[in-house]
């Protein structure tokens, strides 16, 4: 595997840890969020995963500077691995929306030749169904922290290097891939900021 990959898979393994530490010993969010920004850091500054394009809101051919592109990556990640987490409140709702993710990057991976892409997804695309088997009303098996966490990271991380790194797709599709965690997120907010 690629080093992105190889660091993609690592970061998720640390996440996995940091999220099994909570479900066990209800760490709060402050440990879960320094675990959250630092997988985002490794990835960003070690596997070149950065968001550098926004496609048409820029003038064509136009990146963004470093001190832009790393604090614009590190909230992506970080906020979406959050909307992963969130949405974990259902039986198989977190499980569900990321499958379709993972539907969708396949199938993004595949028309652009990127195979690691491609080969991870259908990975995560392997373990979903399994665990959503098991997961849905009346759901037996639950991913708790360390499953919601690892599946917001892995899905976002794919979809900003799958964008980013080709010329063939929209910058912008992350946010279609991951939208429904992202509008549902800022609902929760608003919701609790109302209250």
């Amino acid at each position: 595997l690629s080093l992105p990959a190889a660091l993609t898979a690592t970061s998720a393994a640390l996440l996995v840890v940091a999220g099994c530490a909570d479900d066990i010993c209800n760490l709060g969010y402050k440990p879960k969020f320094v675990a959250q920004i630092i997988v985002a850091l490794i990835i960003m500054l070690y596997g070149g995963i950065q968001i550098r394009s926004l496609g048409m809101l820029l003038p064509e051919g136009a990146l963004l500077p470093g001190f832009i592109s790393l604090p614009l990556t590190l909230v992506v990640i970080v906020g979406i691995t959050n909307a992963i987490n969130l949405a974990d409140g259902l039986d198989g709702l977190a499980g569900g929306v990321t499958l379709i993710s993972f539907m969708c990057l396949c199938a993004l991976a595949y028309q652009t030749g990127d195979y690691t892409v491609l080969f991870l997804c259908m990975v995560m695309f392997g373990v979903l169904v399994g665990c959503l088997n098991y997961n849905t009303y009346p759901a037996t098996v639950f991913m708790g922290d360390a499953g919601s966490q690892a599946l917001g990271f892995i899905a976002i991380v794919l979809s900003i290097k799958l964008t980013q790194q080709s010329g063939a797709l929209s910058p912008l599709l992350p946010i279609l891939i991951v939208g429904f965690p992202i509008i549902d997120t800022l609902e929760v907010m608003l919701e609790r900021a109302r209250k």
